[in-house]
């Protein structure tokens, strides 16, 4: 029962070091996995919290891929260790079980060679009372007759006494192989039970160790994932569309529309207001254009209208003042800044950004 039950304490070693040599490759192959998905998506053109929020993620990936493979580097010196202890346990172990089945199989030569002695003892026994038998029921033989079963007695005696001696020599071996037997077996029993308890007390201590191990790693991950919800409750939808809009914006304001320039009432001008001519056949200084001219005017251009946002005094008569509300009639789009247009049955130049269209 006893070596019974160190085979089985062998198994369970076997088993403890299968169970951390699986485990090690799984955090291995796990962590180098998380540490290449981690790459994945470096480059996506993204920016703001949002993008900061996804670097937490990737480096939080990463940092728990390394935390998997650092986890497997600890749990191999782990099975190192085990294995150790398991190869120095079944060494001690066959140690004592080599001297037990030595010290069983002299116990059990001497106890065979006993019960050989014996049977021999018993044997020439019977023969030596044989022959005492016989020699004495005969009253009257030949005296060659009694020479015969004389030497026949003292053969038998001697055989018997030889024997009596070998039986006895073989229960006194008998005798010392047990009492040897015993001693190893309550030494062996010593040892045994020392190396349960030392197996014991050192598994105890590795599934220990183990334990800590996966805490420890479950900790480290939940504090990283933790720096990532940080960050994370920093994402702003209103600062990343401000941020986009400050890095990419094109202009304040939009393109203007292209309009149509008609060729007879198309005039030169300069990008400054103090530069800006207009046709003086189509402005007269001072004048107020008739609703004729208006519906000529109109019939020949793109015509549309814009409305007055802010309050404008004209600063020469080729300009129109105006007041906010008022309705502009566009005739014509001379650039970025300037534009044509009749306003209360006056035709004149005004700022285009003053009004909307």
């Amino acid at each position: 029962m006893l070596l019974l039950r160190l085979k089985e304490g062998k198994k369970f070693c076997d088993s403890f070091t299968d169970f951390l040599r699986n485990r090690s490759k799984l955090e291995d192959d796990y962590g180098k996995n998380l540490i290449k998905l981690s790459q994945s998506g470096a480059n996506i053109d993204e920016s703001g919290s949002l993008k900061a929020s996804w670097d937490s993620i990737r480096k939080g990936t990463e940092y728990v891929g390394n935390i998997h493979c650092e986890l497997a580097k600890k749990l191999n010196d782990l099975l190192d260790r085990t294995s150790k202890f398991r190869e120095k346990y079944k060494n001690e172990r066959l140690k004592v079980d080599d001297k037990m089945k030595k010290s069983q199989k002299e116990k059990k030569v001497a106890y065979e060679n006993l019960n050989k002695a014996k049977k021999v003892y018993e044997q020439r026994c019977r023969e030596t009372d044989q022959c005492q038998e016989l020699y004495d029921s005969k009253s009257s033989f030949t005296q060659k007759e009694e020479e015969r079963l004389k030497r026949s007695l003292s053969k038998s005696k001697t055989y018997a006494e030889n024997s009596d001696s070998v039986y006895q020599s073989s229960v006194k071996i008998l005798e010392d192989c047990h009492k040897k037997w015993a001693s190893d077996m309550e030494e062996a029993c010593q040892v045994f039970q020392n190396l349960e308890e030392e197996r014991i007390q050192f598994l105890r201590n590795e599934f220990w160790i183990y334990t800590n191990l996966g805490s420890t790693q479950a900790v480290d991950i939940d504090e990283k994932y933790e720096d990532c919800r940080k960050v994370i409750e920093k994402c702003d939808h209103n600062y990343d569309i401000d941020l986009f809009i400050s890095q990419k914006r094109t202009g304040s304001e939009r393109p203007a529309f292209i309009t149509y320039e008609n060729f007879y009432f198309n005039t030169k001008s300069s990008l400054g207001r103090s530069q800006f001519k207009i046709n003086e056949s189509s402005i007269d200084e001072g004048d107020y254009t008739t609703i004729g001219q208006v519906r000529s005017v109109s019939s020949s251009t793109l015509s549309n209208f814009a409305k007055v946002l802010y309050a404008y005094d004209a600063q020469s008569n080729q300009e129109l003042s105006l007041a906010v509300g008022d309705v502009i009639e566009i005739l014509k789009i001379e650039d970025d800044q300037w534009g044509i247009g009749i306003l209360n049955g006056r035709r004149g130049a005004f700022p285009l950004n003053f009004v909307r269209r």
